[in-house]
């Protein structure tokens, strides 16, 4: 992927990531993705007030539990994929 925008709601505060390359992957049970984010910067704060950080990073990996996510991309895959036999 190419020029990624992230966001994560830390709950008291907000991330936001930009980067101009980035990969995504699935850990083998489905229970787990994890975006790696290459040349970007991060920031982090509370909306509305300006005290804020920057981050900048040469690669910055996110892992985080999403439910059901393998399961919706295997069936997206699956409709799409060329199917062999009669037509």
């Amino acid at each position: 992927m190419k020029r990624v925008f992230v966001e994560r709601d830390r709950g008291d505060h907000l991330e936001v990531a930009l980067a101009q390359r980035a990969t995504h992957a699935y850990s083998e049970d489905g229970n787990l993705q994890v975006i790696t984010l290459y040349d970007g910067e991060r920031y982090e704060g509370v909306p509305g007030e300006r005290k804020f950080r920057i981050v900048r990073f040469a690669e910055n990996t996110n892992p985080g539990e999403v439910a059901g996510a393998r399961g919706k991309l295997d069936r997206a895959r699956r409709a799409v994929e060329p199917r062999a036999g009669p037509l």
